[in-house]
């Protein structure tokens, strides 16, 4: 089960990582970070890898000992006790690791491009 609790946060650092360092290269319906935004323009697309990696690093990493925590308090304890604090934990993980990261990158997506991927700052300059 403690294989189970640590294999989200783990995941997340170690996507969270390689996006911090570089966008999957193309625009592509079926690998990375997809959403309508960020799959406007090629400069979304990398802007939104880069701030959803370095959220998923983050969390992923404040996830780990927060999900330890509650493990170690089932230690010894009967198979269902501890599947049971393994499903709480896995399900309470959704939040930071899954809704928050695309909540903040939509909104800094929305921040720094407009409806057709363009960066405001390009749009402002031109």
């Amino acid at each position: 089960m403690l294989i189970m609790v640590l294999l989200m946060p783990i995941t997340m650092m170690v996507l969270g990582s390689r996006y911090m360092r570089s966008a999957p290269k193309m625009i592509n319906p079926t690998s990375g970070y997809r959403s309508v935004r960020s799959m406007k323009s090629q400069d979304s697309w990398d802007f939104a890898h880069q701030y959803v990696g370095r959220i998923w690093f983050i969390m992923g990493l404040v996830c780990i000992p927060l999900s330890l925590l509650p493990m170690v308090l089932v230690l010894g304890k009967e198979a269902g006790e501890v599947g049971l604090m393994g499903g709480i934990i896995v399900a309470a993980q959704m939040i930071p690791l899954g809704i928050v990261p695309i909540i903040l990158t939509e909104r800094a997506l929305r921040k720094n491009f407009d409806e057709f991927g363009v960066s405001c700052d390009q749009s402002s300059g031109s």
